[in-house]
């Protein structure tokens, strides 16, 4: 309906305008089959729930937007929506997913290269005792570069990537990892602390 798309695509210039609105490539769920994007809850068991044909992961170019950016005005705004149900308020808010911390740099060992972490309890850092990266962070090609564990990774990627966002994320399924054979190096106390990717 272009009554429809029109103010959809009006916000989308304002945005753009204010720098709110970035391109970059990121990877999503892919149905070979239906040659289509697919959302995350649209991926059932590793499958398209159109067609039921396996799902992949492909790297694409997209938009994003700078939520965090205007976090705490989109936050001020709920409070004017007098008539919304609460639980859809509470919905909006936890998507918006405003917190407060700080930004945590950990040098990887034997490499000039940082990860950096956000964190909202930077205290607990001290007691930190693995780092985990996601199979898609795009370090975690260069950092098993040369390491013995580089096979080991690659099948593990390999093995999660038919795994939909949901099921990594859901509490009831096993969480899984495999080590990289490389280290980052705590900034609080100079440990060592081990890659993996899970």
């Amino acid at each position: 309906n272009p009554d429809y798309y029109k103010w959809t695509q009006w916000m989308f210039l304002q945005l753009y305008k204010k720098e709110l609105a970035y391109k970059k490539k990121a990877v999503v769920n892919w149905c070979p089959s239906c040659n289509v994007v697919l959302a995350n809850e649209q991926v059932i068991d590793g499958k398209c729930w159109r067609c039921e044909n396996e799902v992949i992961k492909k790297e694409l170019s997209q938009w994003f937007f700078k939520i965090t950016e205007y976090a705490q005005r989109l936050l001020d705004d709920i409070e004017c929506l007098e008539e919304w149900p609460e639980k859809v308020l509470t919905m909006q808010r936890n998507w918006i997913g405003r917190s407060e911390g700080a930004r945590v740099e950990f040098p990887i060992k034997g490499s000039d290269k940082t990860i950096p972490v956000f964190t909202t309890r930077p205290d607990t850092l001290y007691g930190a005792t693995y780092f985990l990266l996601a199979p898609e962070h795009p370090l975690v090609g260069e950092i098993i570069k040369n390491s013995p564990y580089k096979d080991e990774v690659h099948s593990f990627k390999k093995k999660v990537s038919k795994e939909s966002a949901i099921d990594r994320l859901s509490g009831v399924m096993e969480k899984i990892g495999c080590f990289t054979g490389k280290y980052v190096i705590n900034p609080l106390n100079d440990e060592e602390i081990p890659i993996w990717v899970a």
